[in-house]
């Protein structure tokens, strides 16, 4: 997206493609049955609903006309039932408003596999996964097979995608292990090496696999999850004689590539005032081109936030510097008070800024669109918010305090508000009870030197949906609990991020 006018020609196109139907079929969908939604789809035009409910499909609905889906007003859940869900054909022109889709799967594209035009608004794409095939192994001369690749668990586009104000969550994207290597040859009469192991194939995308055009805006990518297969076991070498040197087993194939947000293989997508945040695997991985502005990405690990060809418009935060931002306005490297994903008014859920985030009134509002992802009016304060959610203060409780002392009464006052806590001094805090961390908090002890240490106590008990967020700190003695383990040794915590229940 090289300028703000795309955003505007984009949400006037969405709003001509949900004005009207085409002048074609048509149709009510009055009781939620899959029946009922086949006959609405089959001559394509307005579909809307007067039912509420989930729609479990036997099998893949195929769209190769103009056809609008509008759910407004009522609560529709589209559910593949272990299959794809939608197939949009490259004569195929569809939107959709308002719905979920959910629980679609395949080897690509378990949720949407689009060869046309999709316009997604206020959509939640969830729990669509692709699986990738493993790779054969090798019976005779020869490495084994590659793993197949899995590409997009919720949408798979080589067409147009248009999506504003959705929600991409909990989809997944397995690619298939690799297949092992043969064994060295015996019949060469001499120690032969065994063969290589197939490499795995990638998780290509757990939200969106593109090798199309793809615009985002107002759009949240939150815990999604790609992983690459594993590479195949290499061969063992055959040994014939202690007369030739000892041979070598084949080497182990590489595994796959793990993106969990979205894989931009070709083409081009773009992402205006989007969040990205707490996907499993890298964040956003380009291998075509990608325009980023007022967009926000968050914890994606493992793999970073970002890698590949990433152009930076401006506004653009990353907790860490995989990203390598550096045009106006663009930060690396932050240390982001966020809640977790979660109902925060609006269609779709989203990941609210905190009080004391440094997205708030950073970016660039000529670039944003007028409101957020929930509706909520563009800017509130002097400018527009990054990332997908607008900061309002009178619905975000928290204060940020300082503590001005470093002793445990001087933290306690200074925590109980929640929001950002920052330190105006130097020392050892010994805590003789444990803190209960009930609001969302960011413990930030920038610029200074501060130990917590407890005294024969566990340090924080965080509440369940309660996002706790410590930075440049040190933990020492008794720690952290919750429910995979202690936390008792000595340890420096640059950016962890904790979201209950932890205790």
């Amino acid at each position: 997206m090289k300028t703000p006018t795309l955003i505007r020609v984009f949400l006037v196109v969405g709003m001509i493609l949900l004005g009207g139907p085409t002048g074609r079929g048509g149709g009510v969908v009055t009781d939620c049955t899959e029946a009922s939604l086949r006959a609405a789809v089959t001559d394509g035009g307005t579909i809307i609903f007067a039912c509420n409910g989930t729609i479990t499909l036997s099998g893949m609905i195929t769209i190769t006309n103009d056809s609008i889906l509008d759910a407004s007003g009522h609560q529709i859940t589209l559910s593949g039932n272990g299959s794809r869900v939608l197939y949009v054909s490259g004569s195929g022109k569809l939107t959709l408003a308002n719905l979920t889709i959910s629980n679609g799967s395949g080897d690509n594209g378990g949720g949407i596999y689009n060869e046309g035009s999709v316009t997604a608004v206020n959509c939640i794409l969830t729990h669509n996964s692709v699986v990738g095939q493993a790779g054969s192994d090798a019976s005779f001369e020869s490495a084994g097979g590659s793993g197949g690749s899995a590409a997009g668990g919720a949408v798979w586009n080589s067409g147009l995608l248009w999506a504003r104000g959705c929600t991409f969550t909990g989809n997944s994207a397995l690619g298939g292990s690799g297949g092992a290597g043969a064994s060295g040859d015996w019949w060469q009469m001499c120690n032969t090496p065994g063969y290589p192991g197939g490499v795995g194939g990638d998780g290509a995308g757990g939200a969106i696999f593109n090798c199309g055009t793809a615009y985002f805006v107002n759009c949240t990518l939150a815990s999604n999850m790609g992983t690459g297969g594993a590479g195949g076991a290499g061969g063992f070498g055959y040994f014939y004689s202690p007369d030739f040197p000892p041979p070598a087993d084949g080497p182990d194939g590489a595994p796959g590539l793990s993106v969990g947000g979205i894989y931009n293989a070709a083409g081009q997508c773009f992402l205006t005032n989007c969040t990205v945040a707490f996907n499993s695997g890298t964040g956003i991985l380009v291998s075509g081109g990608a325009d980023l502005i007022n967009t926000l990405l968050v914890e994606n690990s493992p793999g970073g936030n970002g890698s590949g060809g990433l152009t930076d418009l401006g506004h653009n935060l990353s907790s860490d510097a995989t990203c390598m931002f550096t045009h106006a306005g663009s930060m690396n490297n932050i240390c982001l008070l966020l809640g977790p994903l979660a109902d925060n008014g609006g269609p779709t859920p989203t990941v609210a800024l905190l009080p004391g985030c440094q997205a708030i009134d950073a970016g660039d509002t000529t670039a944003a669109p007028p409101t957020d992802q929930r509706g909520v009016e563009r800017p509130i304060g002097i400018a527009a918010d990054i990332g997908a959610y607008e900061f309002n203060k009178s619905t975000n409780s928290g204060i940020s305090p300082v503590v001005t002392e470093c002793t445990e009464v001087g933290l306690r006052a200074a925590m109980s508000g929640g929001g950002r806590v920052t330190f105006a001094c130097d020392g050892t805090i010994i805590l003789s009870n444990t803190v209960g961390i009930t609001t969302n908090t960011l413990l930030d002890a920038s610029s200074h030197k501060i130990t917590l240490q407890g005294s024969g106590v566990r340090l924080f008990q965080v509440s369940q949906d309660v996002a706790f967020s410590l930075a440049n700190l040190m933990i020492t003695g008794t720690g952290i609990q919750n429910a995979g383990g202690f936390v008792n040794a000595t340890e420096v915590l640059s950016k962890p991020r904790l979201v209950g229940e932890y205790y």
